[in-house]
Order: C-alpha cells, then structure tokens, then sequence
C-alpha cells in the first residue's frame, strides 16, 4: 500500500466512525438534563427562550453534520467504484 492509500483508508475509517457517533451525540444533545440546562424563562435571543435557539440549533448543526459526513462517505464509495 503506497501512502496516499493508507491516508484514504484512515479518513475512510474516520468518515465511518463519525458516521456512528453522530446519532449517539444528537441523542445525547436532545435529552432532558442538556434541554434542561437551556430552559430558563428570563434569558431570550432575539425575542426567543433560550430553549427553542438550542433545539433548533443543536437540529441543524445535526443536519448539516450528517450531509457533511453522507457526502464525504459518498466520494469514497465513489473513490474506491462501490456501487450504491
């Protein structure tokens, strides 16, 4: 294996793992105690609770996160001419 092959298969394996851990860590970051430590009635960001900016916060970077990671399996899938 040459060196640029061992740099692919360790982002490959990166881009995987990420792929794994992304719904443990939005699970994590939707539960309860973390939604409790932002429902606090008196702070507001631009008119808002505090609480509505964190979830519909934390949901977005969730989603973008996941197209950054589907897009970076995606190349290598078609990198290596996997069919889909």
């Amino acid at each position: 294996m040459s060196g640029g092959d061992a740099g692919s298969a360790a982002r490959s394996r990166r881009a995987r793992d990420l792929a794994i851990v992304l719904p443990v860590c939005g699970i994590l970051v939707l539960m309860p105690p973390f939604v409790g430590l932002f429902a606090r009635a008196d702070i507001t960001v631009a008119g808002m609770p505090l609480v509505v900016v964190y979830l519909f916060g934390m949901w977005l970077a969730l989603i973008l996160a996941a197209l950054l990671v589907s897009r970076r399996l995606g190349d290598e899938n078609l990198d290596t001419g996997a069919d889909r």
